[in-house]
């Protein structure tokens, strides 16, 4: 979480990532900075070890994900590109590909236009993100007394009850595990570790308010920031070598694309 301009960050090295890493040093090509999406974490990376003996590799969780800090604030596109690039400013320091699935891509690419010298090229795994006219005003009508103090409240009750239920069904560990099996090609890949790096988090006394915050004031008005701004700005202001997107074969598999990318820098 920020405070003040500065992020408190916690590092926590994968014990053969590390080792590896450090044994070839000379050796290592990219950089690479990993990011999940929205009800994802880092643990789902589950290839950073392979990838790390050959690049240097960081895996960050978005705030309000994972691990991270489950901060009641506006979610914003704009907060976790001011988290990404102070990461590389301050923690990487050196110039790196950045590759996001679902939410992460969109950040990705938003986090490259703040990064022209520090950003080598982008990978957007099955990216989210809309295109459209972002500086295009809409129309809107007068807010009715009905509208404000009836429809309104009772709009936003509604959604929390809803949400609220949703989000307790989710967390559920049996639920979790059954959704993991389904969408993992390799269900050798889901163990303990993994379910419980979904289960802990979610556990966290703001995690229901902060989903809430996500799908009521972010995914249902993602107008404001588009792909075709952010693609204009990344072309004018970056230096990036380029953006490669990736979707996976059979969906809902994301594993199909995070092997893709894999092959590709390996």
């Amino acid at each position: 979480m920020k405070i003040q301009n500065f992020w408190r960050i916690r590092i926590q090295k994968q014990q053969n990532a590390r080792n590896t890493s450090a044994s070839n040093k000379k050796k290592l090509r990219h950089c690479v900075l990993w990011f999940c999406g929205e009800s994802e974490r880092k643990e789902e990376w589950y290839n950073i070890p392979e990838l790390a003996k050959k690049h240097k590799v960081y895996a960050l969780d978005l705030l309000g994900f994972g691990w991270s800090d489950k901060a009641l604030i506006n979610y914003d596109a704009m907060v976790w590109r001011d988290q990404v690039v102070d990461f590389v400013k301050e923690i990487v320091k050196e110039p790196a590909v950045l590759v996001g699935n679902s939410l992460g891509g969109f950040t990705a690419l938003v986090a490259a236009t703040g990064l022209p010298d520090l950003a080598n090229g982008v990978a957007l795994l099955n990216s989210a993100g809309q295109f459209g006219d972002g500086k295009r005003e809409t129309k809107t009508s007068e807010e009715t007394a009905l509208q404000k103090f009836v429809l309104k409240p009772l709009k936003e009750v509604f959604q929390r009850v809803v949400l609220g239920f949703l989000f307790w069904q989710a967390k559920q560990p049996a639920r979790i595990l059954s959704v993991l099996k389904s969408v993992y090609i390799n269900s050798s890949n889901v163990d303990d570790y993994l379910v419980e790096s979904i289960t802990r988090p979610a556990q966290d006394p703001n995690a229901g308010e902060v989903y809430y915050r996500l799908m009521t004031r972010f995914m249902m008005n993602q107008r404001k920031y588009t792909l075709d701004a952010v693609l204009s700005e990344l072309s004018s202001r970056c230096c990036c070598s380029g953006v490669t997107l990736i979707r996976g074969l059979v969906q809902p598999k994301r594993i199909e694309s995070k092997s893709s990318i894999q092959k590709q820098l390996l």
